[in-house]
Protein backbone atom coordinates (compact mmCIF):
# COMPACT_ATOMS: atom_id res chain seq x y z
CA UNK A 1 0.00 0.00 0.00
CA UNK A 2 1.71 3.11 -1.10
CA UNK A 3 1.44 6.13 0.86
CA UNK A 4 -1.60 8.33 -0.73
CA UNK A 5 -3.33 4.82 -0.72
CA UNK A 6 -2.72 4.60 3.19
CA UNK A 7 -3.83 8.11 3.97
CA UNK A 8 -7.11 7.71 1.71
CA UNK A 9 -8.23 4.54 3.89
CA UNK A 10 -7.06 6.24 7.32
CA UNK A 11 -9.73 9.05 5.88
CA UNK A 12 -12.04 7.28 5.04
CA UNK A 13 -11.95 5.04 8.49
CA UNK A 14 -12.00 7.82 10.46
CA UNK A 15 -14.78 9.52 8.43
CA UNK A 16 -17.04 6.25 9.10
CA UNK A 17 -15.33 5.27 12.95
CA UNK A 18 -18.43 5.27 15.53
CA UNK A 19 -16.66 4.55 19.25
CA UNK A 20 -14.03 5.72 21.48
CA UNK A 21 -11.67 8.61 19.76
CA UNK A 22 -9.24 7.98 21.61
CA UNK A 23 -8.97 4.06 20.15
CA UNK A 24 -8.68 5.51 16.78
CA UNK A 25 -6.39 7.91 17.71
CA UNK A 26 -4.07 4.72 19.20
CA UNK A 27 -4.40 2.86 16.02
CA UNK A 28 -3.84 5.56 13.51
CA UNK A 29 -0.43 6.80 15.78
CA UNK A 30 0.15 3.11 15.57
CA UNK A 31 0.27 2.37 12.05
CA UNK A 32 2.00 5.48 11.15
CA UNK A 33 4.44 4.74 13.85
CA UNK A 34 4.84 1.63 11.91
CA UNK A 35 5.37 3.32 9.05
CA UNK A 36 9.18 4.86 10.48
CA UNK A 37 9.72 1.70 12.74
CA UNK A 38 8.36 -1.45 11.02
CA UNK A 39 5.46 -3.37 12.56
CA UNK A 40 7.67 -5.52 14.22
CA UNK A 41 8.48 -2.45 16.79
CA UNK A 42 4.77 -1.77 17.08
CA UNK A 43 4.15 -5.48 17.95
CA UNK A 44 6.85 -5.28 20.40
CA UNK A 45 6.15 -2.06 22.29
CA UNK A 46 2.09 -3.06 22.42
CA UNK A 47 0.16 -5.55 23.99
CA UNK A 48 -1.79 -8.38 21.73
CA UNK A 49 -5.01 -6.76 22.68
CA UNK A 50 -4.31 -3.43 21.78
CA UNK A 51 -2.11 -4.29 18.73
CA UNK A 52 -5.31 -6.32 17.76
CA UNK A 53 -7.63 -3.81 18.31
CA UNK A 54 -5.66 -1.28 16.33
CA UNK A 55 -5.67 -3.28 13.02
CA UNK A 56 -9.48 -4.22 13.47
CA UNK A 57 -10.10 -0.42 13.76
CA UNK A 58 -8.32 -0.24 10.46
CA UNK A 59 -9.33 -3.01 8.57
CA UNK A 60 -5.30 -3.42 7.68
CA UNK A 61 -2.87 -5.94 8.60
CA UNK A 62 0.29 -4.35 9.58
CA UNK A 63 1.99 -7.00 8.37
CA UNK A 64 0.70 -7.15 4.83
CA UNK A 65 1.09 -2.81 4.80
CA UNK A 66 4.24 -1.89 7.11
CA UNK A 67 7.38 -2.75 7.03
CA UNK A 68 8.84 -5.57 9.01
CA UNK A 69 11.71 -3.56 9.82
CA UNK A 70 13.54 0.25 8.75
CA UNK A 71 16.44 1.92 9.45
CA UNK A 72 14.69 3.51 12.44
CA UNK A 73 13.88 0.38 14.06
CA UNK A 74 17.24 0.38 15.97
CA UNK A 75 16.11 3.03 17.62
CA UNK A 76 13.96 1.00 20.06
CA UNK A 77 15.70 -0.48 22.50
CA UNK A 78 13.76 -3.81 23.49
CA UNK A 79 13.20 -4.58 19.61
CA UNK A 80 17.12 -4.39 19.32
CA UNK A 81 17.72 -6.39 22.33
CA UNK A 82 14.89 -9.08 20.66
CA UNK A 83 16.56 -8.79 17.63
CA UNK A 84 20.32 -9.49 18.99
CA UNK A 85 18.91 -12.55 21.07
CA UNK A 86 17.15 -13.76 18.54
CA UNK A 87 14.10 -14.17 20.41
CA UNK A 88 11.79 -11.56 18.89
CA UNK A 89 8.68 -13.65 19.53
CA UNK A 90 9.48 -15.00 22.53
CA UNK A 91 9.84 -11.57 23.66
CA UNK A 92 6.60 -10.77 22.09
CA UNK A 93 4.72 -13.28 23.92
CA UNK A 94 6.55 -13.15 27.19
CA UNK A 95 8.58 -16.48 27.40
CA UNK A 96 11.78 -14.84 27.23
CA UNK A 97 13.51 -14.39 30.55
CA UNK A 98 16.29 -12.52 31.22
CA UNK A 99 19.30 -13.66 33.35
CA UNK A 100 18.94 -11.30 36.93
CA UNK A 101 23.17 -9.97 35.74
CA UNK A 102 21.64 -8.76 32.15
CA UNK A 103 18.72 -7.50 33.35
CA UNK A 104 20.46 -5.30 35.99
CA UNK A 105 22.54 -4.06 32.76
CA UNK A 106 19.15 -2.73 31.11
CA UNK A 107 17.46 -1.35 33.86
Amino acid sequence: MTDPELLAHLDKVAAEYVGDVSHLSGAIGAVMLGRLYGWRVIRITTTSKVYSRHQRILSLDFKKVLPKETELSKKSIGYSLAKQLDKFWDVVNSKFKMEPKKKMFFE
